[in-house]
């Protein structure tokens, strides 16, 4: 039996709005879905063993298959605080559903959308969360209220801690509101989620930059037992190209800021959005953040999109599903190039991307190698607009780091406990990565969350 595919929005319909690309799937639909796992009763269960939380996803499809949603929904939020937002935003064609032992011989099960049913269920059924009844009397502060920072202030609150909660932007929710276009996940989502959080008693404080309005000395000051340093990685990774300062020559995050984030939480100078009508736009990059400005280029009315990707389509670093979603809704594709210059017009403003061709090799494909441009030959693609998405760097709290030691890669270097090396602060060691690592960064949060509480217990 094949899987449900329908609950898909075809691309005509999704490239007329930033809505969200599926539709919820009805409880009855998912029961059908999962006795398709059920019925595959697998030896060893691939798709957990791929899941960076290890969701118990066997245990959750026999009870879906089953219709009990009500214990499947407390299953899934066993390991997951965050179900419902990585139901959305997973790369699961990479992760479970990637490993699926029925994709070899099927469609594998789609556990995204049977996950995504499940939390919405027990969103709407299941008794609301409360905060926990044993209050430790300790303090802890979270700076970053992304995906990491959400994670770890929840089971910090579970664990009976006050948790406050520091932003450096306007509103909350840092990747997932400035960060993911809504066709990923859509801002009543990400609302819905820290209302969740902020039930159990977690407090925001925004607009307060960790490192320049308060050091890490005065939150200790303040009677903050421990920290934790949910900085995620918005770094950008740009080489400098020639012409790279034009006018319309936008990194990635400045672009997506400026065209999916609500007026009232834009940080300055973010103002205004972008005019892409009738316009040629160039994406350069790979991964799913390339794949997320391309999709917003369509929507924001851009005549021609075209994404130029260095090495070829097989190893594109982001979701195949997020490459498939891009060419349906008609971003075309150059492969195998690499930019080398942007040239301008009289008005100072981008007209056009030099590019060079990469010679294919069976080395210089594999991601671990830097593909070779040929000497001599180039050619060029029409840019009215060019967005660059070479993906994202450690991101460090601003001004002083107070002396934490750093990794040859910059991010704060942490030991098993995700301790820095200042006692009492924790760091989520955050890997480079796009929209795909929300997952990685939900799983750092919850770590560090156990982390601390340990520390704290054992401080006394």
């Amino acid at each position: 039996m094949a899987r449900l595919v329908h609950c898909e929005r075809s691309a005509e319909e999704r490239v007329k709005d930033f809505g969200e690309g599926y539709r919820c799937l009805i409880p009855e639909e998912a029961m059908v879905e999962a006795r398709r796992c059920v019925r595959r009763a697998c030896d060893v269960a691939s798709c957990e063993i791929a899941c960076p939380m290890r969701s118990d996803i066997r245990l959750m499809m026999q009870l879906v298959a089953a219709g009990e949603f009500t214990e499947a929904a407390r299953v899934l939020g066993q390991r997951n605080n965050s179900a419902d937002i990585c139901a959305r935003v997973c790369p699961h064609d990479m992760l479970c559903e990637g490993h699926c032992v029925l994709g070899a011989e099927d469609e594998p099960i789609a556990i995204g959308a049977v996950e995504r049913c499940v939390a919405e269920w027990a969103l709407r059924h299941a008794p609301p969360q409360r905060p926990s009844p044993r209050q430790s009397g300790k303090h802890v502060a979270i700076v970053g209220s992304g995906p990491s920072g959400l994670a770890c202030a929840e089971e910090l609150v579970k664990k009976g801690h006050r948790v406050t909660v520091y932003e450096a932007l306007p509103h909350p929710g840092g990747l997932l509101v400035y960060g993911i276009p809504g066709f990923k996940v859509s801002r009543t989502a990400v609302e819905r989620r820290l209302n969740q959080v902020r039930a159990l008693g977690v407090d925001f404080v925004c607009n307060t930059r960790i490192g320049c309005d308060f050091s890490l000395n005065e939150l200790e000051k303040r009677g903050y037992r421990a920290i934790f340093l949910a900085t995620g990685a918005t770094e950008p990774n740009e080489p400098e190209i020639e012409g790279r300062h034009l006018g319309n020559v936008v990194g990635a995050l400045p672009f997506i800021c400026r065209n999916i984030v609500e007026p009232q939480d834009l940080p300055p100078p973010y103002d205004r959005p972008d005019c892409l009508q009738g316009k040629h736009v160039v994406v350069l990059g790979g991964g799913d953040t390339a794949m997320g400005l391309s999709r917003a280029a369509v929507r924001l009315g851009a005549e021609r999109v075209t994404c130029v990707y260095r090495r070829d389509e097989a190893s594109m670093p982001g979701s195949p599903f997020m490459v498939r979603c891009a060419k349906e809704e008609g971003v075309q594709f150059r492969f195998l190039a690499v930019p080398v210059r942007f040239t301008g017009n009289e008005s100072g403003d981008v007209c056009a991307v030099e590019c060079a061709p990469v010679r294919p090799t069976s080395t210089n494909l594999a991601r671990c190698h830097r593909p070779l441009a040929e000497p001599g030959d180039t050619f060029t693609v029409k840019a009215d607009f060019a967005a660059l998405a070479f993906g994202f760097n450690p991101s460090r709290i601003s001004g002083a780091d107070d002396g934490l030691a750093l990794t040859e890669k910059g991010s704060y270097s942490v030991d098993g406990s995700y301790m820095t090396s200042r006692r009492g602060v924790f760091a989520g060691a955050a890997s480079a990565g796009g929209m795909g690592s929300v997952v990685a960064a939900v799983k750092r949060g919850y770590d560090a969350a156990d982390a601390i509480d340990r520390f704290m217990v054992d401080a006394g």
